[in-house]
């Protein structure tokens, strides 16, 4: 029955109904208040909210909180639906006898967003979403708070967090949760701290308890950073002067947004993007005062979404008669491609076209070019700009096979494109045609970058992506005045028949483009594509271009790696190019390679080239000549000297780890990977290729091994050896860490976090494996994490790693790891914990029967906590280490609650570390002194 104005009363049973009685599989998430389930009836679907379980007494608050969401209503809010309260009685057993109990069930109901939370989709400034939606997402959040804050009295949301910005079909952002109380505009009042997450909490409502709006004013400006700058922003704002911060952002989208837009366009979403950021950090000031309201933020908002400079690209319909009269009806032919001729024409205003006349084969297709609008929306500094197009029914005469000097007019369909014209013709031109100037390698380096970047825009970047080439060769990369190329003949295979494109493309002779799936089984997709960018980088490495007349150019790709595994190759190839760039062209020869490999799944995608690409030009990343080289089982053997225990190091999930050394006297770490039940070769050569991990904090993979011996599959892979070994050594050996300064074990827990916080937020993996004896030291004790990314592999049967106790690393891993086999951030976190006590106290955390990991932390948190141990063990350090040694006893038992969400995230302890004692003391007195409950760090 309807007891509400705008929402429905619903029975505990209906809920079960549509919820399969709340089963696991139905549950999509848990908030402050209490679990999310999804429902559906009817075909309409609905997230379900069941409440925490609540006293009697909090009756009367729970209908006044229902009459204050029933007045909610407002498209960025998420929509309550209806409601249950209902007393139900259960039997119990209590003090031995059979007791009826009153048990009260709650539950909201709520619309569904089929996009889920704003979490899920959150990544830094150069992946992910494009900046159109991230501002949409902006705008709507802010538009949201506002109608809360102008409500009479005003809504306090007081837990506004990516996870509670859900996103519909539409991509359209409505706040959820906010079950929080009322309270009159600037009356704030001391009340227990929301259970929420601590980065995105003010500090006047994390320590004092104080609240009023301006509380959602700092959270909805960390969100804003964090939508603009990446999970890193926040972080990264407090290393650098605020300008240098808002520089830094808006380059960062510069140089993304100038692969799509240009002009007027390009200079208003710079402006956006430096609008945002400014918001942003005035939302995070630590005075509330200084804080704006949100009435203020949207004013903003409004005014820079209504900038004059936006100016959608326009594609002009042109009448046939029109491009004959540019073309001179058509006289100078400047090319032929699988799809038609190529004329050059002159506009009214004296600009160069080039049209291209398409066969009348094609132009009869019910798919017209009117249709095609990814060939309109298309903008992209690597892209051929379409400038026209024209499709149009002409009349054209015929004569009479029976009766000759008579005729007849028949219609006929014309379709021609117009596209900028690009005067240094193509590339195929510029390698190949006499008297063509020699390339140096800076320029043909120069153009594999553009031409990656203009396939990365095709597969992923565009508005239609992927929208797949189809006949990438150098014909079809043409150059502009400054030897820009630009990918022509891209969207025209939308157009042709699958039965005919086949036929097409031989016909002008792409054969040895044309990947070994294409010819043989008609398979097109983006793959195929890297196939061709493969021989068409090797072309442009090489010099060599693939005969035409062979069946594939798999013969051609065979040459250059046995060309390749000459000595010197690159040295007599060229023989001028400096020798520290040697390694950068063999790098690109590797690439070349595996892009043309026979199997589909082995070439790696245009992101993973564009990974290399962006480590290439980053100071950050690692060195940009890293190559991962196959090595061969029996030279596994050698280093190893056959697997020998006195080369064994110990033990990890992942499988037996032993150092070794080459005959070249390069120390290695050697991982031989468990051999029951093997990871598949896809996910192996996902782990093997993956470009992603080049950071200064993670161990570099240096080779692999993937070969049958005597009918068994042997895989391993090894690492770069540091020669100040591994941590565990460190720690629990002989030289023992607690030796070092404590400014140095400092920062090594800090760069630890740092991966861990690299790896969940940016590249979205989880570890599964952070232990003492899986980080290693170089000489100036930096600490690097290895077996990064090697959850991939196991990552379809996780109970593969967990079905023997492993020594040593057993105590690491968390208790749902153990019991349910679950991998999860949360997880790597209680490993992480365990790992920042062991650093501290110099203490081990038991494995297998040797004691509980429960003791240890028990005894940590216990003995530690009050003092005295740490004056034992630290007799020398100040007040601020003493401070930061508890801090880091907090964090770590923290980490290691048993219920894996009231562990903090690893963005979030890398903030905590991050603090500075000396000018930040507020923060490590409320933690040290126990006012920030352990429950909220």
């Amino acid at each position: 029955m309807t007891v509400k104005e705008n929402i429905l009363y619903l029975n505990h049973e209906w809920l079960k109904e549509i919820t399969d009685t709340f089963s696991d599989q139905r549950r999509i998430g848990e908030g402050t208040y209490g679990v999310v389930y999804k429902g559906a009836s009817n075909e309409e679907e609905f997230a379900v909210k069941k409440l925490y379980n609540l006293t009697r007494n909090d009756d009367k608050q729970f209908h006044l909180g229902l009459d204050e969401l029933d007045k909610v209503q407002h498209k960025n809010i998420v929509r309550l639906v209806g409601y249950c309260n209902e007393i139900r009685h259960r039997y119990a057993e209590y003090k031995g006898e059979t007791v009826c109990a009153e048990v009260i069930e709650r539950a909201l109901v709520l619309e569904y967003c089929d996009n889920g939370s704003l979490r899920l989709l959150l990544s830094d400034d150069y992946n992910g979403l494009d900046w159109p939606t991230r501002y949409k997402i902006i705008k709507g959040t802010c538009d949201g708070l506002e109608y809360l804050h102008g409500q009479n009295p005003p809504f306090c949301h007081l837990n506004i967090k990516p996870d509670n910005i859900l996103l519909d079909k539409y991509m359209e952002p409505k706040l959820s949760d906010g079950l929080s109380r009322l309270f009159h505009r600037e009356v704030s009042r001391n009340t227990v701290l929301a259970k929420t997450t601590v980065a995105y909490v003010s500090p006047e409502y994390r320590y004092d308890g104080q609240i009023s709006l301006k509380c959602d004013i700092y959270s909805i400006g960390v969100v804003m950073l964090e939508i603009v700058a990446g999970s890193t922003g926040r972080s990264k704002c407090l290393e650098m002067p605020r300008q240098d911060f808002i520089d830094l952002v808006r380059g960062n989208w510069r140089n993304r947004l100038r692969l799509i837009f240009r002009g007027s366009t390009l200079d208003a979403y710079c402006q956006q993007v430096e609008r945002c950021t400014e918001i942003a950090l005035n939302c995070m000031e630590i005075d509330l005062h200084k804080r704006p309201h949100i009435v203020d933020i949207t004013i903003i908002l409004n005014k820079t979404e209504t900038h004059e400079g936006f100016d959608d690209p326009k594609v002009w319909k042109m009448s046939f008669k029109e491009l004959q009269v540019i073309t001179n009806d058509f006289s100078e032919e400047i090319g032929k491609g699988a799809f038609g001729v190529v004329y050059k024409g002159m506009l009214k205003n004296g600009e160069a076209v080039a049209v291209k006349k398409l066969d009348h084969y094609l132009a009869n297709q019910r798919k017209q070019i009117e249709s095609e609008e990814h060939l309109k929306n298309l903008e992209h500094k690597n892209i051929v700009q379409l400038i026209g197009y024209c499709e149009e029914t002409i009349h054209v005469p015929r004569s009479h096979e029976s009766k000759p000097g008579e005729y007849t007019l028949v219609d006929m369909t014309e379709s021609l494109l117009c596209y900028e014209f690009l005067s240094n013709g193509s590339l195929e031109d510029k390698m190949w045609k006499a008297n063509s100037p020699e390339l140096d390698w800076k320029t043909r380096h120069t153009l594999i970058k553009g031409i990656c970047e203009g396939l990365h825009y095709l597969h992923y970047g565009c508005l239609d992506a992927p929208i797949v080439h189809r006949d990438l060769k150098p014909a079809n990369i043409l150059l502009d005045d400054d030897m820009v190329p630009k990918l022509g003949d891209f969207g025209l295979s939308r157009i042709v028949p699958e039965t005919q494109a086949h036929i097409t493309a031989f016909a002008v002779g792409s054969s040895g483009y044309m990947a070994p799936e294409t010819i043989g089984r008609r398979e097109i997709t983006p793959k195929a594509d890297i196939y061709s960018l493969g021989v068409l980088i090797l072309e442009v490495i090489t010099g060599r271009s693939p005969p035409y007349i062979e069946y594939s150019g798999q013969c051609y790709v065979d040459k250059v790696r046995e060309d390749r595994n000459q000595n010197s190759y690159v040295a007599s190839r060229y023989p001028l190019l400096e020798e520290s760039l040697h390694q950068q062209v063999d790098s690109w020869i590797s690439i070349g390679l595996r892009c043309t490999e026979e199997l589909p799944q082995r070439r790696p995608t245009i992101e993973h080239i564009i990974h290399f690409l962006e480590a290439e030009s980053s100071s950050s990343l690692g060195p940009p000549d890293r190559e991962v080289r196959m090595i061969s089982f029996k030279e596994f053997e050698d280093i190893t000297n056959k697997f020998s225990e006195k080369q064994l190091h110990g033990e990890s999930i992942f499988g037996a780890v032993y150092e070794g050394t080459r005959v070249d006297g390069e120390e290695m770490i050697v991982i031989k990977l468990k051999e029951h039940r093997r990871p598949s070769e896809t996910q192996f050569n996902l782990v093997v290729n993956g470009l992603r991990f080049e950071h200064k904090n993670i161990l570099q993979l240096k080779g692999y091994c993937d070969e049958t011996v005597e009918a068994a599959s042997k895989r391993l892979l090894c690492y770069e050896l540091l020669q100040n070994g591994s941590l565990d050594r460190k720690i629990f050996g002989d030289q023992s860490l607690t030796q070092h300064p404590w400014e140095e074990r400092y920062r090594i827990i800090q760069d630890i976090c740092k991966v861990l916080q690299y790896l969940h937020e940016e590249c979205k993996d989880v570890h599964m494996g952070i232990t003492a004896g899986n980080i290693w030291l170089d000489n100036d004790m930096l600490p690097k994490v290895g077996c990064c990314g090697l959850s991939r592999i196991f990552a379809a049967d996780p109970t593969q790693i967990y079905n023997t106790k492993v020594v040593g690393s057993w105590g690491y891993l968390a208790p749902e790891h153990i019991e349910l086999t679950k991998m999860s951030t949360k997880s790597d976190i209680y490993s992480l914990g365990i790992l920042i006590m062991e650093i501290v106290t110099g203490e081990k955390c038991p494995s297998n029967d040797n004691g509980s990991p429960v003791s240890f932390i028990t005894n940590v948190r216990e003995s530690w906590l009050k003092g005295s141990h740490i004056a034992a063990k630290y007799p020398s350090l100040d007040a601020i280490c003493i401070q930061q040694v508890k801090g880091c006893i907090k964090i770590g038992v923290q980490c290691t609650e048993l219920v894996p969400n009231k562990r903090p995230t690893a963005g979030e302890i890398v903030l905590m570390l991050e603090e500075e004692c000396t000018k930040k003391p507020g923060f490590w007195n409320a933690l040290c002194s126990g006012i920030c409950p352990v429950g909220e760090l």
